[in-house]
């Protein structure tokens, strides 16, 4: 039999018969939502389950990162884990497996082998049946591996998801998270737009007043006096409303690939050449005449749909 690390034979015994102030975490990111056997409660309750037999834990708090990916640590609720660890109100984390902690091999490993051993904290992963005060030397090698494992599959997810994106943006399918302000998912098809017959008489209306002259103030002031909200439910204001009167979208035009993020690299946002973006024409029915958008237009989409009319 493999002999027990040094590193961690001793905190075995000192904390042998210890109660342990105890944290679950889980975590679900947007690419395994679509598992729908993964969910946070189901995580959550397989912990509480384990827990249910087991004195030792007494547990303190849950904590539950939804929508966030593996690949980085910034996470509301793995902050506010970690804060509540510094200020020792927790001293145990038990998380299903350890692609719920994370799927970033480095920072993973820094965490498992080096920050939680020096404060002390004890984690566990259910599934892998990894346990950092009974730890034996193949078992750093097995969990090592898995955060290897975990970060490849980030890796391997993220750029089929960007690809499946760019041939549903490329075939002209609208994947935005919602609707531009007068248009509305198509029931029978999620990639499709449909106009918002009970919005598209306000954009028709906006459009038409500004291309008469009529000063953007007076009709943001004549919208909010009739109680008519934007789309975030917000009362109308010049960036909001010029915001409407600089899209082409309301002529049909699709245009999408704005922004760029590789998750698995922990890329931050950035803007898209216009060169490079995915334009698609009549891709969905125009709520407004094209001419009354060269009209009103005095910038740079002005230029963009003039040279396409070219």
């Amino acid at each position: 039999m493999a002999r027990k690390s040094r590193k961690y034979h001793s905190v075995n015994e000192e904390f042998s018969q210890k109660t342990w102030k105890t944290a679950i975490y889980a975590r679900l990111s947007r690419e395994d939502s679509n598992d729908n056997n993964e969910t946070i409660e189901a995580q959550i309750e397989e912990v509480k389950e384990y827990l249910k037999i087991r004195t030792a834990f007494n547990l303190i708090d849950v904590y539950s990162d939804d929508g966030f990916t593996g690949t980085n640590f910034k996470r509301p609720q793995f902050e506010r884990l970690m804060e509540d660890i510094r200020n020792h109100c927790i001293d145990c984390i038990i998380v299903k497996d350890l692609s719920r902690f994370a799927r970033e091999h480095i920072d993973a490993e820094d965490y498992l082998n080096n920050i939680f051993p020096f404060l002390g904290i004890r984690f566990i992963a259910i599934r892998d049946n990894y346990d950092n005060i009974d730890i034996e030397p193949q078992e750093y090698f097995i969990a090592s591996f898995k955060n290897f494992a975990n970060a490849h599959f980030a890796k391997e997810t993220s750029q089929k998801v960007i690809q499946t994106k760019r041939r549903l943006q490329e075939e002209g399918k609208f994947i935005g998270s919602k609707p531009p302000y007068g248009y509305k998912r198509d029931p029978t098809d999620k990639h499709k737009l449909i106009i918002d017959e009970e919005v598209a008489p306000i954009i028709r209306e906006v459009f038409q007043r500004s291309a008469k002259g009529e000063k953007h103030s007076a009709i943001c002031r004549d919208l909010n006096n009739r109680g008519i909200l934007t789309v975030t439910n917000k009362e109308w204001t010049h960036v909001n409303l010029n915001r409407i009167l600089s899209s082409d979208v309301y002529i049909g035009t699709l245009t999408q690939r704005r922004h760029m993020q590789a998750l698995y690299k922990n890329e931050l946002p950035h803007k898209v050449p216009i060169e490079e973006q995915i334009r698609t024409e009549n891709a969905f029915p125009s709520i407004i005449e094209r001419s009354i958008l060269l009209v009103q237009f005095r910038w740079q989409v002005t230029i963009r749909v003039q040279t396409n009319l070219s």
